[in-house]
């Protein structure tokens, strides 16, 4: 869900996938936080539920419960 949500207000994927291996995109995933272009006014809220969203354990995202 934070991935659809971020590329839904943002324009692009959270992750850059742009020549690299599938190896190293996975490895990007897995080891970075996602970052927010400067350009775009996100509100705080909306930054972050869409980081809650993309915790990397699941245990740890936002319950939509």
């Amino acid at each position: 869900m934070g991935i659809m949500l971020y590329t839904m207000l943002i324009g692009k994927l959270p992750f850059d996938r742009e020549k690299v291996s599938d190896k190293k995109f996975i490895e990007n995933v897995i080891k970075h936080e996602v970052k927010f272009p400067k350009e775009n006014k996100l509100s705080t809220e909306v930054k972050d539920l869409i980081r809650c969203t993309l915790k990397k354990n699941p245990k740890d995202r936002i319950n939509m419960l």
